[in-house]
């Protein structure tokens, strides 16, 4: 477990930045539901905030990862501003949303060839399982291509053709962490399914409850706080490895990969 703990010291002293990408979501969830709560339903104007609210923090949040990711490969466990993240996230922010385009296509194919199995009663309990399939198919596209592009400042496209340099299995904590978060993942969806007679355990369902809302608040701070430990050891994982070499055999530092 040394890299796990090599990961949390980062993460401990830079708490506070932490504390920012894992809160602003659940702050934005939070927010929206006691406006909802409140009868804003009855004033368009401010439901449609609601509706605006989630998708603006969450991209605050999303810009806030990438820098810290970021920074994290250049300068470690040194503290950083919150303007410095949201800059230096920016610079990655439209390729990770071209990274999520075409991170659309396997899955939608993946969930089709699920979805026709689970039709034909093949397996009939698959409905519940192949989200969590297409995630350990993919897995090492989910876990490495975001760190190639954030370490390497390179290109969509040219992460894809360094990713088969790198060998997931000599990253078996990594590996071990994004298993664990998925049966956290779906423990919550059996809690929630068979317990409180929702169909999913995030904060998003028809979750009424004291108990309930407190419950599904500790589930999502822990996964969002294990995907992220995931993120930093995907990027130190790629960092602690020699970077690409060009056709001749220069090696591939940020400026050159943007030129490639």
């Amino acid at each position: 477990m040394t890299e796990i703990k090599k990961t949390l010291a980062i993460l401990k002293a830079r708490w506070l930045e932490v504390a920012f990408i894992i809160g602003i979501p659940l702050l934005a969830i939070l927010s929206r539901k006691l406006l909802l709560n409140a009868g804003v339903k009855s004033i368009s104007i401010i439901y449609s905030a609601t509706l605006f609210i989630p998708l603006l923090f969450s991209l605050i949040s999303i810009l806030l990862r990438l820098g810290f990711l970021r920074t994290v490969y250049l300068e470690g466990q040194k503290q950083q501003t919150l303007v410095v993240l949201l800059r230096t996230g920016i610079h990655f922010f439209w390729r990770m949303f071209v990274l999520g385009l075409i991170y659309a296509l396997p899955f939608i194919l993946l969930m089709i060839v699920f979805s026709k199995l689970m039709s034909l009663s093949v397996i009939p309990w698959l409905h519940t399982l192949y989200p969590i399939l297409v995630s350990l198919i993919l897995i090492k596209l989910i876990v490495l291509i975001p760190a190639l592009i954030i370490v390497l400042d390179c290109r969509v496209f040219d992460s894809f053709k360094f990713l088969r340099r790198y060998k997931l299995s000599n990253a078996k904590e990594l590996i071990f962490l994004y298993c664990g978060n998925i049966a956290i993942g779906l423990f919550r969806s059996i809690l929630s399914r068979y317990f409180w007679g929702t169909s999913c355990g995030t904060t998003c369902c028809n979750i009424t409850t004291t108990p309930q809302y407190i419950l599904t608040t500790v589930f999502s701070i822990i996964t969002y706080f294990i995907s992220l430990i995931i993120a930093v050891m995907a990027v130190r994982f790629v960092a602690s490895h020699d970077l690409p070499y060009d056709d001749y055999g220069a090696s591939l530092n940020s400026e050159s990969l943007q030129e490639y």
